[in-house]
């Protein structure tokens, strides 16, 4: 598409049609335009802080990257740092892909900034800061919230420990979760800004709200730039491929969980087979010993029969030694 665009030398972004290129969800595009165009940025920061544009007198970039330089160790993490009206300290972070890590990460963030008091300083002196995460994900399903900010309150009474220390995420999938006051910000455009994948998106947006045409226009003139057009298309090419990752993992633990619960219907199966062959090893003992308490009772009676087939035997020797006697005497007297 964007050959194309150079190609047919199109200086208009508004006659376009189809995909975009690159989306703002593109996190190097996010970084380039808002240090390309301040305004855009003052713009974006007052729709998340709920502020008017004109609030913001001066909004400073800290940490400027060369735009369409590959990315190093040192800006592989895209994140905006900005001073605004020369008072708080924020950083912007696009973060797209989940990795479970979100809160100890901004919190990471946060403390960072707000550790950078100089020597000698005093504790009171040091500049509000105020970490807003972009997020294309989901952060707590139990409790979808759009636009949420965080703070220190005692948890019982409320009381609020410093307003120096703040964490702020806008999560685009909630969008349909936006209030009145995200939506009189002008919030809400931005994000559906974020979420755009055609043109025609863009221009429906950009036709209510002239701060996001002038985003889309400046983010259409970082589409010619080569070096930056490499940049956007390494960024993409990553979160392909973690995704790609991630995706696998997750494939595979699927295979793993059902091999699990494979090997838990054998073990369950197992276990049934040997207990059934307790029962009947228990059953056939049980068998054993009511035929070994026959087998006594049986040899109990063979015995009891013998002593009396023995005393049978000595009457029988007794009556015929006395039919013996009686005979001889009976003989005698003859």
């Amino acid at each position: 598409m964007i050959n194309k665009i150079i190609d047919n030398a199109i200086i208009d972004w508004h006659r376009l049609t189809g995909k975009i290129p690159f989306r703002m969800t593109n996190d190097y595009l996010f970084r380039a335009l808002m240090q390309d165009n301040n305004d855009v940025l003052r713009t974006l920061i007052a729709a998340l802080l709920g502020w008017r544009k004109s609030d913001i007198t001066s909004a400073v970039i800290e940490n400027p990257i060369t735009l369409g330089r590959a990315l190093d160790s040192k800006t592989y993490v895209l994140d905006v740092k900005v001073q605004i009206n020369n008072n708080l300290v924020m950083n912007l972070e696009l973060q797209v892909l989940n990795t479970g890590n979100w809160p100890e990460r901004s919190l990471a963030y946060l403390c960072r900034m707000f550790d950078s008091l100089n020597r000698g300083s005093e504790y009171t002196d040091v500049k509000p800061v105020h970490h807003i995460g972009i997020l294309g994900f989901e952060l707590f399903p139990e409790n979808p919230v759009f636009n949420a900010t965080y703070q220190l309150y005692d948890k019982e009474n409320l009381q609020r420990y410093t307003d120096k220390f703040t964490l702020s995420a806008v999560c685009l999938p909630y969008i349909g979760k936006a209030t009145e006051k995200d939506k009189r910000s002008r919030l809400t455009e931005w994000a559906e800004m974020f979420a755009a994948t055609e043109w025609e998106e863009l221009r429906m947006i950009a036709r209510q709200n002239k701060d996001i045409d002038i985003a889309v226009t400046s983010m259409f003139t970082l589409f010619q730039d080569d070096n930056i057009r490499e940049q956007m298309i390494a960024r993409d090419e990553y979160y392909a491929h973690e995704n790609y990752m991630k995706r696998t993992i997750e494939e595979q633990k699927i295979l793993l969980d059902e091999k699990d619960r494979a090997l838990d219907a054998k073990d369950r199966s197992l276990k049934e087979k040997d207990k059934a062959l307790d029962d009947k090893n228990r059953s056939l003992k049980e068998k054993d010993k009511a035929l070994d308490e026959k087998d006594k009772a049986l040899d109990e009676k063979d015995r009891s029969l013998k002593e009396k087939n023995k005393e049978l035997d000595e009457k029988n020797r007794i009556i015929e030694e006395l039919k013996r006697q009686i005979y001889s005497t009976n003989k005698k007297m003859k």
